[in-house]
């Protein structure tokens, strides 16, 4: 942020050497942030001393509204005719010198700034100042829990809310999906930005790791977050473990039943040739065991897996030699 502040202040310093229409000198842009101070800057330079300045005047909105802000008569004094809260004032007023600050800056500050001296002889002259405000926003993302399906559903949300300008997101995922951002304007005038990743749901995203960037003016760097896809399934199963040597009298030959699911397995069910398994063989929960290989358990073993969605099967061909 001071790094942002710092080139805007040597923008502004540039605009006012090089601003030179008539007596008046502003800066013709000035950009703020919420909760913070804006300097408006307004000198009146007359080197021969040839006008008598009689009073300054600063309006907000002068093509429309023309909202009187603040007064200045060298013998009148001050006068602020709209209620800021003490918010606006001038800084040091003078007949030189009518430089207004604003203070705790609002999105509703946002607008044009006319700055006026009423002169003997020639008249009014005025110049007017853009201030514009800028919010930062507030960046987050998340998952949004799905079930495996065969639809495309909305899997992630990042939103960039309340900002001004509006910012814009991108995203770096290794899955294949769609994103549509949608756009909102507040009714304090800032914006509202949410992008919304969309893909046909699976097991094997459920864990994956995809990231959202956001960049928007009053970022110094673009704010990266993290999200990690949550997808509910039933369990995907595989055995493991059989090395094709089985053989009459081997011992402690075995196999793993793994399973990954969301939510987690509940249940382990192993089966031979689509019958329990017989006496020979050992279970305790995902593992099987035979302590003495025979022919008895040459044949197709199945792991059946359950959780709360459903279940997941796995087959595997034994071959005793």
């Amino acid at each position: 942020m001071v790094t942002l502040q710092l080139k805007l202040a040597t923008i502004f310093l540039h605009i006012w050497s090089v601003c030179n229409a008539q007596n008046v000198k502003v800066e013709p842009n000035v950009y703020g942030y919420v909760g913070r101070q804006a300097v408006l800057r307004c000198q009146f330079i007359d080197p021969d001393n040839a006008l008598q300045v009689t009073q300054v005047t600063w309006m907000k909105d002068p093509a429309s509204s023309k909202i009187n802000l603040a007064v200045y008569n060298p013998e009148l004094g001050t006068h602020y005719p709209t209620d800021t809260a003490g918010r606006i004032h001038f800084r040091l007023p003078s007949i030189q010198d009518a430089t207004l600050e604003i203070e705790r800056l609002e999105m509703g500050d946002d607008g044009v700034y006319s700055c006026e001296f009423a002169t003997y002889p020639d008249g009014n002259q005025e110049a007017t100042t853009n201030l514009t405000i800028l919010a930062k926003p507030k960046n987050q993302g998340s998952p949004v829990l799905v079930t495996a399906g065969l639809a495309e559903v909305p899997m992630a949300m990042c939103t960039s809310a309340n900002g001004k300008p509006p910012a814009s997101i991108s995203w770096s995922r290794n899955v294949i999906g769609n994103i549509t951002d949608t756009l909102t304007k507040n009714s304090d005038g800032t914006f509202t930005v949410n992008s919304e990743f969309r893909a046909v749901p699976s097991g094997e995203m459920d864990g994956v790791k995809m990231t959202c960037e956001v960049r928007q003016q009053t970022l110094e760097r673009p704010d990266v977050i993290q999200i990690t896809l949550s997808v509910k399934y039933i369990p995907i199963v595989i055995i493991e473990g059989y090395d094709d040597n089985w053989y009459v009298g081997r011992e402690h030959a075995s196999l793993t039943c793994s399973a990954k699911a969301n939510p987690p397995a509940s249940t382990y069910t192993w089966l031979m040739n689509g019958e329990p398994v017989p006496g020979s063989v050992t279970v305790n929960g995902h593992q099987l065991t035979v302590t003495d290989v025979t022919y008895d358990v040459n044949g197709t073993f199945t792991c059946q897996v359950t959780n709360d969605l459903g279940e997941g099967r796995s087959k595997m061909d034994v071959l005793v030699r």
